[in-house]
C-alpha cells in the first residue's frame, strides 16, 4: 500500500500532529495500529519514542539502510525500520498508550510535511508525558550493564560511594559487567543525531534496554560518580583491556550537560550546539543541521536554514555559513572546516557538520561564552570584526595579517604511511621565548592549548607543566629500552636536517606515542627532549614538587587525568609544529612545512592557510603560544605587520 491510503493531510495552521495507537487485543501476527490527528495546543497524554532506525545493537553499519518489518496502520501495510519494530514489541507491556513515533506519525514520502513537522519537534518532545528511550533488545550482557549503572547510581549518594566504585574496579569478578558497560555505550542510539533533542527536551525520560529500565536521574547520578572516580578507576580498567574510555562516554556526557543547561533555563548558541554534537550520525546529512534547530534559542535558529529537503546538503551548509557571517560577525566558523575528509566536495572554508567532516572533533574554542569566567578567551585578532566578501558559493574574501610560516612539525603516530609518521625537522634558529624556562612553559601550554578541559573548561594550572615533564622523562626511559634514538645518537646524525619515522612499543600509551612523535623536533636549534630535561633540572632546584619519578606512577597524581584528557583532545587529529619566527603551535593533522600562519580579522585563533592557485585553502585553526591575546594586532598598529586580502577557496 502507498502512504496516500494511510495519511490524511495535517492542518499546518493548527499545528497538527498524528498520534499512534497500537491494538493491544489483536491476535494478528503483525501489529495493528491506527493514526489520529490532534493539535499541539490540545493534546491528550502521549509517549514519544526515541530509538534508532537500524538494528540498535549493531556497531558496524551506522549509515546502512535499515532492515524493514511490516505493521498495519489504518488498515494498510506500512514498512517500518527494525529498530522501531523491536520497540513496539517492548511497548506491548505498557498497555494502551498513545504514541508519537516519527517513522509512522510523519509521512516520510511527503518532503513538505517532513519539513513542517521538523519545526514542531521541540514542542512534540517537550509536551510528551514521557519520552521512552529504546536502546534495543538485550544482547552483549546488557542486563549486567543496566544493573551496574543502577548500583553505581544508588552508591553515588552514599559517603563511601567513591571508595566502593574504586574497589569495584579492582574486583576480578566484576570484569564481565564492565565489559558489558563498554558494549552498552557503543550502541547506536548514543550517536544518533535526532536522539539529542529527544533526550534533552523531554520532561520525563525512561531508558529501556531489553527488559531493564533506568530513569534519567539514575543515569545522571551513575555518570557523575564514574566521572569523579575516572582518574583512579580507569588505569585499572585499561589493564584489563576493557574498551571503556572517555570517548565512549562523551555522547552521554554531552546529552546530560546540554539537558542540564536547557532544563535550567540557559540557552545554547547554534555554533556551540553544532560543535558539541558533531559526531552524531544521520542517514540524511542535512539532518546534521535540521535536527539541532529545536535546541537553540530563537535568534540562533534564525541563522540556520529552515528545513528544506529539496535543497542539497551543500546548499544547506553554504546558507548556514553565509547567515552566520552576516549576523554574528565572527569568522571562527571557517576554522571548523579545512582540507579534510568530508561527505561532500565543499570549499575548504565550508564546515561539514557530520562526523565524516569532524576534523577536529574538539574545537580549540570550547567555552562558548557561558559566563564571566569562561576559558579559553582566545583573542588572536583582538576586538576586530571580520571584513568578509561572499564572492560566490566557492570563494570568500577576507582581510588579515600573514604573520608566520610553519617550519617543522611532529610526526603522526597513527599515520597510515611512513610519510605521515615522519618528523619534519625545523631549520630556523629563531626562538621567540627568551629563556629555556619560558620555552618549556610555552611547550606544555601548547600541548593543552593552555586549557584544562576536564569538566568545565578552565585555564591550564601550573601543575600541568610538572606532569608533562615527568611523563616525558618516564617515556624516555621506556623508549631508550625499546631502542629509540637517544639525544647522543640523534646529535651524531645531525637531526636538524633529518626526518625521523615515528615508532613505538606495541603496548605504548597514547601519551608515549605523542611524545615519541615530537621529542626530536627542535625549536631555535634545541631539541624538545633536551629542553624538557633541562627544565626538570631547573624545577628540582626551585620547586617543592618532587621531580624524581613518582614511585606509585604519575597517573595517580590528582590532576593527571585532567592533563591527559586535555592533551588528548588537543592532539586528536592535530600535531605540534614550530614556526620560522620561533613559536610553538598545535594545528591540523594535515598541515605541512611552508603553510602560512594568518591572523584574520574577526577570528579568535590563528588560521593555517595554504597557497592554492589564485587563493588559499583553509587547513584549519591553530593555537600558537605567544600570539593568542591580540599581540599581532599590536604589531599591526605599530607598523610591524601589514593588512592584506585573502581569497579563500
Amino acid at each position: 500500500m502507498t502512504s496516500i491510503s494511510i495519511y490524511q493531510p495535517l492542518d499546518k495552521a493548527n499545528r497538527e500532529i498524528r498520534l499512534l495507537e497500537v491494538d493491544q487485543h489483536s491476535d494478528s501476527k503483525i501489529f495493528r495500529c491506527r493514526l489520529t490527528h490532534t493539535s499541539l495546543g490540545d493534546t491528550p497524554p502521549y509517549v514519544a519514542l526515541s530509538y534508532t532506525w537500524q538494528n540498535p545493537t549493531h556497531e558496524d553499519d551506522d549509515l546502512d539502510p535499515p532492515t524493514k518489518e511490516v505493521i498495519e496502520v489504518n488498515g494498510s501495510h506500512l514498512s517500518i525500520p527494525i529498530g522501531l519494530y523491536t520497540s513496539l514489541s517492548y511497548l506491548k507491556g505498557w498497555g494502551s498508550q498513545l504514541l508519537w513515533i516519527d517513522a509512522v506519525c510523519v509521512n516520510q514520502e511527503d518532503l513538505r510535511e517532513r519539513e513542517d513537522q521538523v519545526m514542531l519537534m521541540r514542542s512534540i518532545y517537550k509536551q510528551a508525558q514521557t519520552v521512552l528511550v529504546w536502546l534495543g533488545p538485550e544482547s552483549d550482557s546488557s542486563n549486567l550493564a543496566m544493573a551496574l549503572l543502577r548500583d553505581i547510581a544508588q552508591k553515588s549518594s552514599e559517603n563511601d560511594g567513591l571508595r566502593w566504585l574504586l574497589q569495584l574496579g579492582e574486583n576480578p569478578s566484576y570484569l564481565k559487567p564492565w565489559e558489558a558497560l563498554a558494549s552498552f555505550f557503543r550502541r547506536k542510539w548514543w550517536r544518533r543525531t535526532w536522539a539529542i533533542q529527544e533526550f534533552v527536551l523531554a520532561q520525563e525520560i525512561e531508558i529501556a534496554c531489553g527488559e531493564q529500565t533506568l530513569s534519567c536521574e539514575e543515569l545522571s547520578r551513575a555518570y557523575q560518580l564514574l566521572f569523579e572516580g575516572w582518574s583512579r578507576l580507569f588505569p585499572n580498567m585499561q589493564k584489563k583491556n576493557i574498551r571503556l574510555n572517555a570517548r565512549n562516554m562523551e555522547p552521554l556526557q554531552n546529552l546530560l550537560s546540554i539537558r542540564d543547561q536547557l532544563q535550567n533555563g540557559c540557552t545554547i548558541s547554534l555554533l556551540e550546539c553544532l560543535c558539541r554534537t558533531r559526531e552524531a550520525l544521520a542517514s540524511d546529512t542535512r539532518d546534521n543541521i535540521f535536527s539541532k534547530l529545536g535546541l537553540v534559542e530563537t535568534s540562533a535558529a534564525a541563522i540556520a536554514p529552515r528545513p528544506n529537503y529539496h535543497k542539497s546538503s551543500g546548499e544547506v551548509q553554504i546558507e548556514l555559513v553565509k547567515n552566520f557571517l552576516k549576523r554574528e560577525q565572527d569568522l571562527y566558523i571557517i576554522c571548523l572546516a579545512g582540507v579534510q575528509a568530508k561527505q561532500h566536495q565543499n570549499p575548504s572554508w565550508l564546515p561539514d557538520w557530520g562526523p565524516a567532516g569532524a576534523r577536529p572533533f574538539y574545537p580549540l574554542n570550547c567555552s562558548w561564552g557561558r559566563g564571566s569566567l569562561d576559558w579559553p578567551t582566545y583573542k588572536a585578532a583582538g576586538a576586530t570584526i571580520p571584513s568578509v566578501k561572499l564572492c560566490s558559493d566557492i570563494k570568500i574574501e577576507c582581510e588579515g595579517v600573514l604573520f608566520d610560516e610553519i617550519d617543522g612539525s611532529s610526526g603522526d603516530p597513527w599515520g597510515n604511511s611512513e610519510d605521515q609518521r615522519l618528523v619534519r625537522q625545523s631549520k630556523s634558529k629563531d626562538c621567540r621565548y627568551t629563556t629555556q624556562e619560558t620555552a618549556f612553559t610555552a611547550l606544555w601550554r601548547t600541548v593543552v592549548a593552555n586549557t584544562n578541559r576536564w569538566g568545565e573548561p578552565s585555564q591550564a594550572p601550573e601543575e600541568f607543566g610538572f606532569l608533562f615533564g615527568q611523563r616525558c622523562r618516564e617515556c624516555d626511559v621506556l623508549l631508550s629500552d625499546f631502542g629509540a634514538p637517544t639525544l647522543e645518537s640523534s646529535d651524531r646524525v645531525n637531526v636538524s636536517h633529518t626526518d625521523f619515522v615515528v615508532m613505538h612499543r606495541k603496548d605504548a600509551s597514547n601519551f608515549e606515542k605523542r611524545w615519541q612523535a615530537m621529542r626530536m623536533l627542535k625549536l631555535g636549534g634545541l631539541m624538545l627532549q633536551r629542553l624538557v630535561q633541562y627544565s626538570l633540572a631547573q624545577l628540582a632546584a626551585t620547586s617543592s614538587e618532587p621531580t624524581a619519578p613518582m614511585r606509585e606512577g604519575i597517573h595517580l597524581h590528582p590532576l593527571w587525568s585532567a592533563f591527559e584528557h586535555s592533551m588528548g583532545q588537543i592532539f586528536y587529529h592535530r600535531r605540534l609544529f614550530t614556526t620560522v619566527k620561533g613559536y610553538f603551535g598545535v594545528g591540523p593533522q594535515l598541515l605541512r612545512n611552508g603553510d602560512n600562519i594568518c591572523i584574520l580579522l574577526g577570528c579568535s585563533v590563528p588560521v593555517v592557510l595554504r597557497s592554492a592557485g589564485q587563493g588559499y585553502s583553509v587547513i584549519g585553526e591553530s593555537y600558537i603560544d605567544g600570539i593568542m591575546d591580540g599581540e599581532v594586532m599590536k604589531f599591526l598598529r605599530a607598523g610591524d605587520a601589514q593588512l592584506r586580502s585573502f581569497a579563500l577557496l
